[in-house]
């Protein structure tokens, strides 16, 4: 038999392997996708174009069931909206976490034709209505 084949029947065999293994649902967990609020940031006072710039993002998670994913971007134009994207277990039994704040890091690289200011919104928790809040960062552009 050559390689090729033998991998194939590896992988083949790895795919019945999984495949034929049940969860039972009682065991199974749900996850589901959640912002976290930014209680502060730390950016520059302006970005000049053609560099990066390091944003840094500090948040607490409510307990233990949230699992930092990363950092959701949504540019509209000039118009940044950022923020903690965390993957929590719903219906879990979640301690508490530590008092003391996390740290995220979004890079912004300014393109080097930019001259207009950019606004940056970061996700700072909901209203008493359930509208989202944001703290609201407007980054000037200098030569």
């Amino acid at each position: 038999m050559n390689r090729f084949m033998k991998k194939c029947l590896l992988l083949l065999a790895v795919l019945l392997m999984l495949t034929s293994c049940s969860i039972d649902n009682d065991e199974k967990a749900d996850f589901n996708m959640a912002f976290i609020a930014a209680d502060s940031v730390s950016t520059p006072d302006y970005v000049t174009p053609g560099r990066a710039y390091p944003f840094k993002i500090y948040y607490k998670r409510p307990n233990d069931c949230f699992y930092v994913n990363g950092i959701y971007m949504d540019a509209n134009g000039y118009t940044l909206t950022l923020a903690v994207q965390s993957l929590f277990i719903e219906d879990a039994n979640c301690a508490e976490t530590m008092v003391e704040p996390e740290e995220a890091t979004y890079t912004f690289q300014c393109p080097l034709e930019q001259t207009n200011s950019y606004t940056f919104k970061f996700y700072n928790g909901d209203d008493a209505l359930g509208n989202r809040k944001f703290l609201t960062v407007i980054l000037p552009v200098r030569q």
